[in-house]
């Protein structure tokens, strides 16, 4: 660790990877002593305490965290608050470029090459494109997992091998919500597809409501206790990114089979 990275003001290039670590990392793993952390830090030549504070200070932004009272450090500035803000107004840009910069990241002392991995090519060639949705679907699917602890929020399976990160507007419908965590809830297999073809929703205050096709007596067991007895159950609350109740509605109105 060289003595430049105490007391050196952070870019907006090491902020969007640190952000995007901070998405894609368990809440309860957000500290000094997490490898992943450690090697970023590592990577930027930054201590693993500035990166943790970081993290931290990035949670303190979040409303899911705001609304549970957890509460920042003092020196939010005002790059924190402009990051997150890029993020939230959009994050298929933000995702790509962030993930292209963690990809390409090398440990180095000369802090420009920080800067010039970060840089997003200004057009977009058939490979950008294909690397674009690589990126942007690795990085919903782990903050989206993440988010929920590794659970399904329906049934609480906790096999990630089984897990998907299903979008609750489907991607072909909107690309402003293919890269957006709130867009996502993490879903079993056999859940995920069930919401995919509208065979249940999830009201407003966050609870299970099964179509008509599926809620009907059967001697599977599967159905039992995979459709019939979760009907009114509420979903699980990630730790991040609460699903966007218009992404909802949107489901209720459009993909739901009455």
């Amino acid at each position: 660790m060289t003595e430049i990275s105490r007391g050196r003001r952070w870019t907006r290039a090491e902020l969007i990877m640190v952000f995007n670590v901070y998405c894609r990392t368990p809440f309860g793993k957000l500290h000094k002593s997490n490898r992943s952390i450690i090697d970023i830090a590592q990577q930027l030549e930054r201590t693993p305490d500035a990166v943790a504070m970081k993290l931290v200070n990035f949670a303190s932004l979040d409303p899911v965290q705001q609304a549970r009272g957890i509460k920042g450090l003092a020196n939010v500035s005002r790059m924190d608050r402009e990051v997150w803000s890029e993020f939230s107004r959009d994050w298929e840009r933000a995702v790509f470029e962030s993930q292209e910069a963690l990809q390409n990241l090398t440990v180095s002392s000369n802090h420009s090459t920080v800067e010039a991995v970060a840089a997003t090519p200004p057009y977009e060639t058939e490979g950008v494109a294909v690397t674009r949705v690589r990126l942007v679907q690795g990085f919903f699917r782990e903050a989206v997992l993440a988010s929920y602890d590794y659970r399904c929020a329906i049934c609480r399976l906790d096999f990630p091998e089984l897990l998907n990160a299903g979008h609750i507007v489907p991607w072909n419908k909107d690309p402003k919500r293919r890269a957006d965590p709130a867009n996502g809830i993490a879903m079993c297999t056999l859940h995920d597809r069930a919401f995919d073809r509208g065979l249940f929703t999830i009201d407003n205050s966050h609870c299970v409501v099964l179509s008509k096709r599926i809620k009907r007596t059967s001697d599977s067991l599967l159905h039992r206790v995979g459709f019939l007895q979760i009907d009114g159950q509420p979903v699980a609350n990630p730790s991040r990114f609460q699903p966007d109740p218009e992404a909802l509605q949107f489901h209720r109105e459009f993909i739901f089979v009455r």
